[in-house]
């Protein structure tokens, strides 16, 4: 598209001098069938990317880190970020909570003696967290506040797909979350809630999510990379959910940023493609029960 005939000939002829009549070929691929209905397709997807491009770069304009409201409002939260469909830190968020007071090893006690499913030698998987399920094993909860505490790297963390937060014995931990009325759906929380706990240096390559989440840090410091769902060079070699260069600075400059501390939320809207690594031992929680539907199941451009 945006090329004359005859300077495709012109093209063709170069390439390839065997070619007997170029511009008989360029003729029959214009009048293909093949190509009449192709290119009305072909013209519509790369109209849709530029429109996709231009909002992309209008909101990204001039930032490279997620806005930080303080003090934001449940409304103001959903009007302004949810329903806009863009990232939003709220900063101390949490501020004067139970659940900031947590260690590790205060919130090993609260798991008792029973063993607790977690994922180790990380290290050793190609993709530690595509192939979760190879890595899964069980550790007494104070050993592993103590190693949490004690190494630095991507080799051993506790994550989402471990499922602790459904077990009867996390139940009580919700009690040490205040969360005011109109943010979360507090009367629909089971399995909405995920425990993220780890080392520095624990790792989440780039990947997009099927729903909205809340994410809560309550110990340390973590810091998530950020890249619209709008950028079409993100949409390029796809593994499932996840990136398939798993490093979005890779691919794009339209990168934002943020540093979550002790007690800051950050919204992770639905589809954006984010990359997360721990500046230091870390505690964190994810809520999913927010008060709009928030089951995108269908978005699965990796398995397209």
């Amino acid at each position: 598209e945006g090329h004359l005939p005859a300077d495709i000939v012109t093209t063709l002829a170069h390439h390839d001098p065997s070619l007997k009549d170029p511009e008989d070929t360029v003729i029959q691929v214009l009048e293909s069938p093949i190509f009449r209905v192709a290119f009305p397709k072909i013209r519509a997807a790369r109209r849709l990317a530029l429109a996709a491009s231009l909002q992309r770069r209008v909101r990204l304009s001039g930032r490279g880190s997620v806005e930080r409201r303080k003090g934001l409002t449940a409304a103001a939260l959903y009007d302004n970020y949810v329903h806009a469909h863009r990232p939003v830190v709220i900063s101390g968020f949490a501020e004067g909570w139970p659940a900031l007071a947590w260690t590790h090893q205060s919130l090993a006690q609260r798991f008792g003696d029973e063993p607790i499913e977690v994922l180790d030698n990380r290290l050793q998987a190609d993709h530690p967290d595509r192939d979760f399920k190879a890595l899964k094993t069980k550790i007494k909860p104070s050993d592993f506040a103590k190693r949490v505490e004690e190494e630095l790297g991507n080799n051993l963390y506790l994550v989402a797909n471990n499922h602790l937060m459904a077990q009867q014995r996390s139940k009580s931990l919700m009690e040490d979350f205040c969360f005011p009325e109109g943010f979360l759906d507090l009367e629909n929380h089971q399995g909405c809630n995920s425990l993220w706990w780890g080392p520095a240096g624990t790792k989440t390559a780039a990947h997009h999510d099927t729903c909205h989440a809340l994410f809560l840090q309550l110990r340390g410091r973590k810091k998530f990379h950020f890249a619209s769902p709008l950028d079409p060079r993100l949409m390029m070699n796809l593994d499932g959910y996840y990136q398939g260069h798993r490093d979005l600075h890779s691919l794009t400059d339209q990168i934002l940023e943020t540093t979550l501390m002790p007690g800051d939320l950050l919204l992770i809207p639905v589809g954006w493609w984010h990359q997360v690594e721990a500046l230091d031992a870390s505690i964190g929680m994810s809520f999913t029960n927010l008060l709009v539907p928030n089951r995108f199941d269908d978005y699965r451009p990796g398995f397209l």
